[in-house]
């Protein structure tokens, strides 16, 4: 297992470097007056090349260093930074972790939807669901399971415009 890793390993470093050098070839081409926004993966590539070479160097360093190796590149000091910390390349930073956000979403226990309908009931699924309504018995197409009447909240500074917008009768 350890083999195979190493492998893969040795594999993406080389492939990175191909990535760099061949940037580095084609830079022989491009008009120096130009200026070029590398892709995140080229970036990424010379970036890691740069860090690897240099593990000691801070952002602000690791960046000027990328506009001297890269002189066409235009890339933000912030862009530099958000890349070497996602990718864990940051001495005191840590990697980003790419954490899922669900909303929240509670059961009130003590809400009677029985005196609504007896055709259903609250559930609640898991984090990522959520809760929702569930039929406890078969429902008919079209027919009506739940009514309520409408409901208007809006905030007292409001109220008067709204109140002023009713047509005298």
């Amino acid at each position: 297992m350890g083999a195979i890793v190493e492998e893969v390993n040795e594999r993406v470093i080389t492939r990175t470097k191909l990535r760099v050098a061949l940037y580095m070839f084609a830079i022989d081409f491009i008009d120096p007056s130009m200026s070029v926004l590398p892709s995140e993966d080229l970036l990424k590539a010379a970036l890691v090349a740069l860090k690897s070479a240099n593990p000691s160097l801070g952002i602000a360093k690791t960046h000027a260093r990328l506009l001297e190796t890269y002189p066409t590149w235009t890339v933000s000091e912030k862009r530099t930074r958000k890349l070497l910390q996602h990718e864990g390349l940051v001495l005191n930073g840590t990697p980003t972790p790419e954490v899922a956000v669900y909303p929240s979403s509670r059961v009130i226990h003590n809400l009677d939807v029985h005196k609504w309908t007896p055709k259903v009931k609250v559930k609640y699924f898991d984090k990522r669901k959520g809760k929702g309504l569930v039929a406890t018995q078969e429902i008919k197409e079209g027919e009506v399971i739940w009514r309520e009447d409408p409901f208007i909240l809006a905030p007292e500074w409001y109220m008067p415009l709204f109140i002023s917008s009713i047509p005298n009768q």
